[in-house]
């Protein structure tokens, strides 16, 4: 695992970052220098996986091929310093190469990516058709921990 600065981040290597991962905006921003925050590769030239941690909330953005053995060993080592979080939608397959155990998950709503009606999760469109406040329905979800919108 190798860190790198921004300003050595090839375009292949940025290209990695998917643009609909959970708040991707921040990981760009440290990819192009913009925001604080810690940049991994295995080879800065040719890069098949890269990492990149912002500093506001440890978050850790996943990109290219990152096996279980990267992400466990970059999270160990992470850690050492601060929070690790990971950013997930329902569904994604990087999931499943976390480590076990986590020390906590968190469910959240990105209000700026509230999906269309025919698309939204069914307890969306019910909230939808109520026209109940989405901020509230989340809290009620969140007490019982019947599911997971993303976990960190």
């Amino acid at each position: 695992m190798i860190e790198i600065h921004s300003n050595q981040v090839t375009p292949e290597l940025h290209r990695m970052f998917e643009q609909d991962m959970p708040t991707v905006v921040r990981a760009l921003a440290v990819l192009g220098g913009g925001n604080a925050g810690k940049i991994f590769t295995d080879n800065p030239f040719r890069p098949s996986w890269g990492l990149v941690q912002e500093n506001d909330d440890g978050t850790l953005y996943l990109g290219g091929q990152v096996n279980r053995q990267v992400l466990g060993e970059a999270i160990a080592a992470l850690r050492k310093s601060g929070v690790v979080c990971l950013a997930f939608r329902e569904g994604n397959s990087n999931l499943e190469l976390s480590p076990p155990d986590p020390d906590d998950t968190v469910d959240c709503i990105e209000f700026d990516l509230l999906p269309r009606q025919q698309d939204a999760p069914g307890w969306l469109r019910a909230a939808r058709e109520r026209n109940q406040d989405l901020g509230y329905i989340y809290l009620e979800r969140k007490r019982d921990f019947s599911s997971r919108d993303g976990a960190y």
